[in-house]
């Protein structure tokens, strides 16, 4: 009896260990996988405010639109600022800007020695 139950709870330890090992090698956000599956839709993010970095091109513009079309409140920032208009009169377009967005000009120094 005391041979089955260690060998189940070695079974149960190399199962845990080989899942926390393989969970290690994903190349993405544990929790972002898991609330794709399961979490919340983005029509939960209506009226809370996000702050977009790098809001002026690629990824960071596609996600400025997607969120405006779910009224989603956006702080947009980025380091070229007539970029950053065109972005926010885009929006406009859509008709999903709300008063409240805000569109910053960031600059990002290095402090020390490059």
């Amino acid at each position: 009896m005391w041979e089955l139950l260690i060998g189940l709870a070695l079974l149960t330890i190399g199962f845990l260990a080989l899942t926390v090992w393989l969970l290690s090698r994903l190349d993405c956000d544990l929790q972002l996988v898991i609330y794709s599956k399961f979490g919340h839709s983005l029509h939960d993010l209506r009226g809370k405010v996000c702050w977009i970095i790098g809001a002026n091109s690629s990824n960071g513009e596609a996600l400025v639109y997607i969120l405006a079309t779910n009224g989603v409140k956006l702080v947009l920032s980025g380091t070229n600022r007539q970029r950053l208009d065109e972005v926010k009169s885009r929006c406009q377009s859509f008709g999903q800007l709300d008063p409240d967005y805000w569109v910053e000009k960031n600059e990002w120094t290095v402090i020390g020695k490059p």
